[in-house]
């Protein structure tokens, strides 16, 4: 994963706020050192407060900062968002953290049918985490039409339905699209191109 700027500003937040418990500790610490407290004086102090709060507002951001290095991420690498394209294409990317039993499938779409065309198998995923699949962009006629490419992560469910549509469309040499996306696929990236 490459570092991005909301990145630098959650480790900026992360220091400053260590700062500001460690500064709050200490105050809070010297406080306690007096040997009376002052009339008047509220029972828990602001530095306890401000302490507390740093630390609540320390976590959430860790915990925020760490979540995002556990999802899974899966990229459009090529081509690139509103290039021209032939009728067929090396489309190629980058994934990381991809589950266990999960696979990236790319899928067609073409803007004026609104329907899902499912590529005939699985992207091809490399173990630094680059894949390619071979994706057919629409039919010989469809010059100068815009297509969206989606690149989705499929669970089990899912890539059962892709390939039971993919039989099915083989068998009957009829190839209509899905409707809408299978529950189980989760989309990651999409690029719009125009084919040639």
């Amino acid at each position: 994963m490459q570092i991005q700027p909301i990145d630098i500003t959650q480790i900026i937040v992360a220091i400053i706020t260590a700062i500001g418990v460690i500064i709050a500790a200490r105050q809070r610490r010297r406080q306690r050192e007096r040997p009376t407290r002052p009339e008047g004086e509220p029972r828990i102090s602001t530095w306890t407060i401000l302490m507390s709060a740093c630390l609540i507002l320390l976590a959430a951001n860790l915990v925020v900062f760490g979540l995002r290095y556990w999802e899974p991420e899966v990229e459009i690498t090529y081509p690139y968002d509103g290039a021209t394209v032939e009728i067929g294409e090396m489309v190629r990317g980058t994934s990381q953290k991809i589950p266990e039993k999960q696979a990236i499938w790319i899928l067609v779409n073409p803007h004026v049918a609104g329907r899902y065309y499912p590529q005939n198998v699985p992207a091809d995923v490399q173990a630094n985490g680059d894949w390619t699949s071979f994706t057919y962009i629409g039919i010989e006629e469809e010059v100068n039409r815009k297509f969206y490419i989606i690149a989705v992560l499929a669970d089990k469910r899912t890539q059962d339905a892709f390939n039971a549509y993919l039989i099915q469309a083989k068998d009957t040499d009829k190839w209509p699209g899905l409707e809408r996306l299978p529950e189980g696929a989760t989309t990651y990236d999409s690029i719009t191109v125009t084919r040639k």
